[in-house]
């Protein structure tokens, strides 16, 4: 029951994103800046997200996760809230976090975050994640993981004919 529920809430959002071409040109200059406050406050959050990882702050980590946030990693295991959180509070992170958001797209009270995080400057994985503001909060209800593979190395310099 519950893993159809999240497939449905991510689902949904991309479904509403069909007409999004359409409604863009019919935004005014209000509705777009509300649109960036969203996503100011999604990279806060996810800024948040990636914090309590890091500190092992198991409290935060309950309060940023929904009741039915489901995780899926680069394997295809998936972990429901409670044993996502616990996993994080077993790991042994190196350092912070660095992410670099490629997307934000927000569809009402449900946003899709599209990101590249790592360690430093390697950043080796591929974030997608579902939250949706609850009681004015954003929270994350999904997110699933793709390992990057390494950037090709640099091309050898042709040699010139002489």
């Amino acid at each position: 029951m519950i893993k159809a529920y999240v497939i449905s809430l991510a689902v949904l959002p991309i479904l509403a994103a069909w007409p999004c071409n359409q409604l863009r040109a019919l935004q005014t200059d209000a509705s777009t800046a509300a649109s960036t406050s969203d996503e100011d406050q999604i990279r806060a959050f996810d800024q948040r997200w990636c914090d309590a990882e890091f500190a092992h702050n198991r409290k935060a980590l309950e309060q940023i996760l929904a009741d039915g946030f489901v995780a899926t990693f680069e394997d295809g295991e998936t972990f429901e809230k409670a044993a996502f959180i616990d996993l994080i509070m077993k790991y042994n992170f190196r350092s912070s976090f660095n992410t670099v958001h490629d997307i934000i797209r927000v569809h009402g009270d449900t946003a899709i975050v599209v990101a590249r995080f790592g360690f430093g400057d390697t950043l080796r994985t591929k974030v997608t994640a579902v939250v949706m503001k609850q009681n004015g909060q954003w929270r994350a209800v999904a997110e699933q993981m793709t390992g990057l593979s390494a950037p090709p190395p640099a091309a050898a310099p042709t040699p010139t004919a002489k």
